[in-house]
């Protein structure tokens, strides 16, 4: 394991680890182990014996109300991506949201990156800025909406409303091989408590026309929310959506149809099931688009707590599946 300053790239060789088969092992608080004192970085897992593959990945954990989101692992050499696209960004007078880049190649990378606003899937305002990358640099972005209105980005609305959209970004030069990014989504108050942690989505994994959205619930201690993103990289019609839920046994419950997204824009429907299937307590959602030409992306949020400011309100992000 090789630990990566994310401010100055500097790398820090940690000690081996040696795994039976099916073994597990877990290092916590890996940026505070072994002599380091990082408050932010990454780190590189290389296998240097044995056939058998591995398995690695991270938890974020919120220091006060422990709720933790899982990173899933990147390829050290990913696959060379036009666009990524990060599903939600939102800020309100209750979440903000922060966003997270690394770069590391031993390349600079101009990265393009463009916000698309959007209210109930229409999209509203369109921002465009460059940000570089240097080689090995990890970038983290807190209070993002707020980054861009100190930098004199035109279309933003004013702090203290209610935003969401999505982000799409692009490589000015070259491609966003080996670029990770991602958001975090937080509670604003005295102490920002965390919220839900979401991966960006290569365009390789767009969905062209069907998706399904699995384990979502609705009790008295979670709800689940639905959102859908018409990327909009085929052309600027609409795409309109069939949802078919079903319940625990596979039944179907209810079919919504007509939801209609610009392209380009997000929209998220809150306690699905409670608002549209308020029988079923867990299910499952099937995605077709109906209507429109421009592939999508879908996924579901788990919060905690039964209506919006009970409990934590942390979230555990659900990808959408072919």
């Amino acid at each position: 394991m090789t630990v990566y300053d994310g401010c100055t790239a500097v790398a820090s060789s940690l000690p081996d680890i040696d795994l039976t088969p099916g073994g597990f092992t877990q290092v916590n608080g890996i940026l505070q182990s072994y002599g380091l004192s990082l408050t932010e970085g990454y780190v590189r897992i290389e296998r240097i014996g044995g056939s058998s593959p591995f398995y690695a990945y991270g938890v974020i954990n919120d220091q006060v109300t422990s709720d933790g989101s899982f990173v899933s692992p990147v390829a050290w050499q990913n696959a060379s991506p036009n666009l990524l696209l990060v599903p939600g960004i939102v800020e309100s007078a209750r979440y903000s949201s922060e966003l997270m880049l690394a770069n590391w190649s031993t390349l600079g990378k101009r990265l393009q990156l463009r916000y698309v606003e959007s209210q109930s899937g229409v999209v509203m305002s369109p921002v465009s800025f460059e940000l570089e990358l240097k080689a090995g640099e990890q970038k983290l972005i807190p209070d993002f909406l707020d980054w861009l209105r100190q930098r004199s980005a035109s279309g933003l609305g004013q702090p203290g409303a209610e935003h969401t959209g999505v982000l799409f970004v692009s490589a000015i030069d070259g491609n966003c091989q080996q670029v990770f990014l991602g958001a975090r989504i937080s509670t604003k108050g005295l102490q920002r408590h965390y919220g839900v942690y979401y991966p960006a989505i290569p365009a390789e994994q767009f969905f062209p026309g069907t998706a399904w959205i699995f384990g979502l619930q609705q009790d008295e201690e979670n709800r689940s929310n639905f959102a859908l993103v018409n990327t909009g990289t085929t052309d600027a019609t609409a795409d309109v959506f069939d949802l078919t839920i079903h319940n625990e046994v596979g039944a179907v419950s209810n079919t919504v149809t007509g939801i209609t997204v610009s392209a380009g824009g997000w929209l998220q429907l809150n306690s699905m099931l409670a608002n549209y299937a308020p029988q079923v307590k867990q299910g499952y959602v099937q995605i077709t688009r109906k209507a429109g030409n421009n592939p999508f992306v879908a996924y579901g949020v788990i919060n905690d707590g039964a209506q919006p400011g009970q409990r934590t309100g942390d979230g555990a992000f659900i990808a959408g599946s072919p």
